[in-house]
């Protein structure tokens, strides 16, 4: 695991995503530490590289045997959650823009 996959920040990232989203897992302790469906070597990362791929949630279902569709949309969930906090602009730099 890398120094970058320990940060504070990075965990916080994680835990904040991993609410409402059970079937993902966040233990940083893991190989990587990447947010992955549980019970599987599955990164979420890798799902969405199949979603893009196979043009449907149903073709990655058929793709992973051990995968269903609820975890599939959860970690498509967990994707659109990182993406929202970890692009949202600090609080300050909000304000800043907002006075302008």
């Amino acid at each position: 695991m890398t120094k970058a996959n320990k940060s504070p920040n990075l965990e916080w990232l994680y835990e904040q995503c991993a609410d409402g989203t059970p079937h993902i897992g966040t233990d940083l302790s893991l190989p990587d530490g990447v947010p992955h469906i549980k019970g599987t070597t599955i990164s979420v990362s890798t799902i969405l590289e199949r979603l893009y791929v196979h043009d449907s949630v149903q073709k990655v279902v058929k793709y992973y045997d051990d995968v269903t569709e609820e975890q599939i949309k959860e970690a498509l969930a967990y994707a659109a959650r990182f993406m929202e906090l970890a692009c949202r602009p600090p609080r300050s730099a909000a304000v800043d823009q907002s006075s302008d």
